[in-house]
């Protein structure tokens, strides 16, 4: 209990700063900037670029110890959760959001999948499961909603 709660602080204490240069970086900069142009910030890019690797080392991290049952499905989704997020930031048109929604629906049914086994080898409770199969509809849902914003916006570019 000692090791998860130091472990937690350290994260909070690491990832608070990260997060908040995050969120200045993309206030400051244009939602939808190109890669080369009058928008283009190669400070704020390296701070996304850099929330990214964090992210990603820290989901990869988070199922590690969830396989080692040192951990919850709760806060691997949560990581992943966070990852989308920043891969949003760093989209910077309809294709690249589509691929992050995917990329986050992906990992969900992966999760989801490994609930289920749990389930089945009587190591989880139901109740958890279902929590992960609404994270994995939620996920498919978004990715859905992200597919049609992106036809709807080529429908009107190509009518203007």
């Amino acid at each position: 209990m000692k090791t998860r709660t130091t472990l937690i602080l350290t994260l909070a204490i690491v990832c608070i700063p990260l997060w908040t240069e995050c969120a200045a970086a993309q206030t400051q900069s244009t939602p939808q900037r190109s890669a080369v142009g009058p928008g283009h910030d190669d400070e704020a890019d390296a701070k996304v670029s850099a929330a990214h690797e964090y992210a990603l080392a820290a989901l990869r991290a988070e199922r590690r110890k969830l396989k080692a049952g040192k951990s919850t499905y709760y806060f691997v989704h949560d990581f992943a959760s966070r990852l989308r997020d920043v891969e949003l930031q760093m989209s910077n048109n309809a294709t690249q959001r589509i691929a992050a929604f995917a990329r986050h629906a992906s990992a969900m049914r992966e999760l989801e999948e490994d609930a289920v086994n749990q389930v089945e080898a009587d190591t989880l409770a139901a109740k958890e499961a279902d929590a992960v199969r609404q994270w994995r509809v939620t996920a498919d849902a978004d990715l859905l909603r992200a597919k049609m914003e992106g036809q709807r916006d080529g429908v009107e570019r190509a009518c203007h």
